[in-house]
């Protein structure tokens, strides 16, 4: 008899911690799923296209080219994609360099989509680069943690180049804010010697 009062009362307590842990990991998981915030690139006259695990932002269909061919590996980069194929050569070549990235440091892609900004030229990428940063040593890309995003100028853009930036995007979202980033550098400089 005292088994069946204990067990009404066990099994609401037993209800309601199932029903949090379930609204707990709900919660977790709609988290998980917004986007990076992108009020940075609210920028008047920028162009967006969407590959499979980034978002790219760009002024004109010209600088899209640009980028598409700064990323060609070997002869590829020798070869400007026309306008039409622009996007479709960017994809597959950000795919690719993403691909080998996330094998290099065993970790899969981010779960959410990298921010590309694309910049005209480093004049540029310098002062947006001041936005986030206030040292005097403006690298010739970089990762800005606190977007989630990837900033590169066309004047100095490689595919290694791009790989070291999408390290850091990949080893963010992996180890979200435990990685320093002295860490993230360390292991984006390992991608570096083996990309």
């Amino acid at each position: 008899m005292s088994t069946q009062t204990y067990r009404p009362k066990a099994l609401r307590v037993s209800t309601v911690l199932i029903s949090g842990l379930a609204f707990l990991s709900l919660a977790i998981y709609s988290a998980s799923q917004l986007a990076y915030p992108e009020s940075v690139f609210a920028d008047d006259g920028y162009l967006s296209y969407e590959t499979r695990h980034t978002t790219i932002h760009y002024l004109n269909g010209s600088e899209l080219q640009s980028f598409a061919r700064g990323i060609g590996r070997g002869l590829v980069g020798l070869f400007k994609p026309s306008k039409s194929d622009s996007k479709e050569v960017a994809s597959k070549r950000i795919e690719s360099i993403l691909d080998e990235v996330c094998k290099i440091l065993d970790m899969p892609p981010p779960r959410r989509k990298i921010t590309i900004r694309v910049h005209s030229t480093h004049d540029e990428l310098v002062r947006h680069f001041s936005e986030f940063d206030d040292r005097r040593d403006v690298p010739i890309a970089f990762y800005a943690y606190e977007s989630a995003s990837v900033h590169v100028s066309l004047e100095d853009l490689s595919d290694k180049i791009l790989a070291h930036e999408l390290a850091h995007a990949v080893i963010s979202d992996y180890f979200g804010k435990a990685a320093t980033e002295r860490v993230q550098e360390i292991l984006a400089k390992y991608v570096d010697m083996h990309f």
